[in-house]
């Protein structure tokens, strides 16, 4: 699998899901929702932490009840990409980079409960510690 199926697996998301295919006519709301998905998927794909959050804040409502538990999932996502890459490249030409969680940790720290009332946030528990666990990827 491609590093981004493999983010959409471990979010528990789908494109179907995220992407509502109505009738496309320019300058509709919709089609700018469309095209905002589409653009934080392809920003997802590539692995740019940066223009997906900016996309993100603005598709993802900050009072959302499972929204805190996405977000988490997100950055973890962008912390371990590199790595992950790395790896399934199975090159071994190719670096091993240490995951990056210094954004992971910043979010834990400014926002200790934002998983709120999301009924799935116990089973993202092991998600907290992952920042101090040396070589998480072994």
């Amino acid at each position: 699998q491609c590093p981004a199926m493999l983010g959409k697996a471990f979010l528990g998301i789908t494109v179907p899901s995220l992407v509502p295919m109505a009738p496309l006519h320019p300058g509709d709301v919709t089609v700018q929702a469309e095209l905002a998905v589409m653009k934080a998927l392809q920003d997802f794909d590539d692995g740019k932490r940066e223009p997906f959050l900016q996309q993100w804040k603005s598709l993802v409502p900050s009072n959302s009840p499972s929204g805190g538990s996405l977000e988490l999932r997100v950055r973890v996502y962008f912390g371990t990409y590199k790595t992950r890459k790395a790896l399934l490249a199975n090159d071994p030409d190719t670096p091993l980079l240490e995951p990056d969680f210094t954004d992971l940790k910043a979010f834990l720290s400014s926002r200790p409960s934002a998983m709120g009332s999301d009924p799935s946030s116990n089973s993202l528990s092991s998600l907290y510690a992952l920042p101090f666990v040396p070589q998480p990827h072994q």
